[in-house]
Parts: C-alpha cells; sequence; structure tokens
C-alpha cells in the first residue's frame, strides 16, 4: 500500500501506463478510475478491452485482446512516445470532471422537479 499524495510521482516514472486486467465476470461492469488518472498524466495508455475503456476511449487508448497484441502495441508506442495525446485527453477530462458531472445531475434534476 502505498500513500495517495506518493502516486504521481510513480505515474511521473512511467512511461506507457497499462491496465492489463483479465476480461471476466468480475471485470464485466467495472470502470477503471486509472484511465483518466493516466489521462491526466498525458501518457499512451495500453488496456485490455473493459467495456467503459473500449466504449468510451477507445479513439484514444490502445485496446488489446491478446497477451501478444498488448506487447506489439507496448513495442510500438514506445517508438512512437512522442505522440502528443493532451488534446484528446483535455477534452475526455473536462467531460468528466466533478464540476461537470454535478453540473449535468444538477440539469437532470430540475429538468425532473416542478
Amino acid at each position: 500500500m502505498k500513500f495517495y499524495k506518493l502516486l504521481p510521482n510513480y505515474l511521473k516514472a512511467i512511461d506507457i501506463p497499462m491496465m492489463p486486467f483479465a476480461l471476466n465476470d468480475a471485470t464485466k461492469f467495472m470502470s477503471p478510475t486509472k484511465t483518466l488518472e493516466y489521462m491526466a498524466a498525458g501518457k499512451p495508455i495500453v488496456s485490455t478491452g473493459i467495456r467503459d475503456v473500449e466504449r468510451d476511449y477507445k479513439h484514444c487508448i490502445s485496446i488489446v485482446k491478446t497477451a501478444e497484441e498488448f506487447s506489439n502495441t507496448i513495442e510500438e508506442l514506445w517508438k512512437v512516445y512522442q505522440l502528443d495525446y493532451s488534446e484528446q485527453y483535455e477534452q475526455i477530462l473536462e467531460n468528466t470532471s466533478w464540476d461537470a458531472t454535478a453540473n449535468k445531475m444538477l440539469k437532470e434534476i430540475k429538468k425532473h422537479t416542478l
């Protein structure tokens, strides 16, 4: 276990964040918060096809299906590591911030109240 305040230091040392989740009943409905944390770091991300990750972020995250594809994708991303993901990530982070989420919920509440 690590203190939360130390986590940015670990992320800074990672070149290509990975989310190699098994695809099974335990992960079927998960939505890993680390996806947005990795985006905030502006780094390329590789993930197995977790439903929420694939549905929401397949346009800017490398989604892989096999161990070999995972390995090959890491190798390819390493070659082009300097790609700038920040513009795509910024838009996602802006739309999924706590403020944006609270504003969306407030609009829904107002829509359904007298």
